[in-house]
């Protein structure tokens, strides 16, 4: 007896029955795995897999086409067991494979790949240009429907001429005619991220490249990131020539434009000129926070809650602080500290004559919707003596400033106290 082959099969086989009636039509068997013996042709249903591809294109069989299987009469023996997906499927007529499946050919072009689908539909043989392209051309392939959805008004007949001559003219052209404008040379494509982009990333693209100033910081950047992008789309050309480009794009967009709006509120004392000359020190600070806080240090500071006396006085600007800090060797040297009073959270006053020298701290309590005194020490940060306390606490006392303890928000909301 001849051995048979044994194949593995993940498909529906139809089997034909023994019958005497050789003109009866074959049955299918449920849970058959094999062909069917004597007197009867093999009915083989082969499946296919779906493959992913373009809208219009033709699927090519395999280059090894399966012969059919012999008459099961010739075989003896028990069923033939048939592997069949070794073989590739084609595509049932009048079905269409698309990209809006999730794959590597419909996630290629993103938001675009609609568009794409419907050009290549209007001529196949563009496909494998799309599936093919790499980045530099996927990013004018997305340039140009850009172009098309903004200034041709999604027109069908100027997208059924873009699917024949995105290929075949000069990317240029191409561009020029749908946006209404010269690009110039297209190198700048070679520098835009792996990624196909954005529509607005490609609008702030184009809008950088229509301003002389804004087209020379582009052509600066060795690599075009979708930060960048933002950043000079959204700045005059002076501030980031002053601060560089890469600097600021590491910083962000938002958070630059919340610095400078901090600066120009703190330190309305800056023209343009000196604003530039600020920027410049940010691309060698340490960070942004060490700048700003630099920066702030020449603020003025808000006014006080009280005046004070001929002894008890405010330290109005931020260089007194910092003097008084290092004279009394106390944390009022620090940058924390002046910030503090920059923003308006609390006020300090140097306290001398007889009950000096003393700093008092007073801060703004939003629970209490007061100011109060936060705390009060003397040179070193040591306690001060019990007249000097006195006194203190009741000149603050008569102008309605009062002293809790220490940290009483603290320990009346966590519960420091418990």
């Amino acid at each position: 007896m001849r051995p048979r082959p044994v194949l593995s099969c993940r498909s529906p086989i139809y089997i034909a029955p023994k019958t005497d009636n050789p003109t009866a039509p074959s049955a299918p068997i449920e849970g058959a795995r094999g062909v069917g013996s004597s007197g009867n042709r093999d009915r083989t249903e082969i499946p296919s897999r779906e493959t992913d591809s373009l809208a219009g294109t033709a699927l090519c069989p395999s280059s090894v086409v399966p012969e059919r299987l012999p008459s099961s009469s010739l075989i003896p023996g028990p069923p033939v067991r048939v592997k069949t997906d070794e073989y590739p499927r084609e595509t049932p007529f009048g079905a269409r494979a698309t990209m809006t499946k999730p794959t590597v050919a419909g996630n290629a072009y993103r938001w675009a790949h609609s568009t794409i689908e419907q050009m290549v539909r209007y001529r196949p043989a563009t496909a494998l240009d799309f599936l093919q392209a790499d980045s530099t051309t996927k990013h004018f392939v997305a340039l140009s429907v850009r172009g098309w959805e903004a200034h041709q008004d999604r027109s069908e007949r100027v997208l059924r001429q873009l699917s024949g001559e995105i290929f075949s003219r000069p990317r240029p052209i191409v561009l020029a005619e749908l946006w209404g404008i010269g690009f110039g040379k297209l190198s700048f494509l070679k520098r835009l991220p792996g990624r196909v982009l954005t529509r607005r990333q490609y609008d702030d693209l184009v809008t950088a490249l229509l301003d002389p100033r804004q087209r020379h910081l582009l052509h600066q950047c060795s690599k075009i990131s979708p930060e960048e992008l933002a950043i000079i789309a959204h700045f005059d050309e002076p501030i980031l020539a002053a601060a560089s480009l890469p600097a600021v794009s590491k910083i962000g967009a938002e958070l630059f434009d919340y610095v400078l709006a901090v600066v120009r509120r703190h330190r309305p004392d800056l023209d343009d000129i000196d604003l530039v000359t600020a920027l410049r020190e940010l691309a060698r600070a340490e960070g942004l926070s060490a700048w700003l806080r630099r920066v702030l240090r020449h603020a003025d500071l808000p006014p006080p809650p009280w005046d004070g006396t001929e002894t008890i006085a405010p330290l109005r600007t931020v260089a007194e602080i910092h003097t008084t800090g290092t004279e009394l060797r106390n944390c009022l040297f620090g940058d924390d500290q002046s910030l503090s009073a920059v923003l308006g959270q609390c006020c300090y006053y140097r306290v001398s004559g007889r009950y000096g020298p003393a700093v008092v701290s007073v801060a703004y309590d939003a629970l209490l919707g007061a100011w109060r005194i936060d705390s009060y020490r003397g040179p070193a940060n040591v306690h001060l003596k019990p007249s000097a306390e006195r006194y203190i606490l009741e000149a603050f006392a008569a102008v309605g400033i009062r002293f809790f303890g220490d940290y009483p928000r603290e320990r009346a909301l966590d519960g420091w106290d418990d």
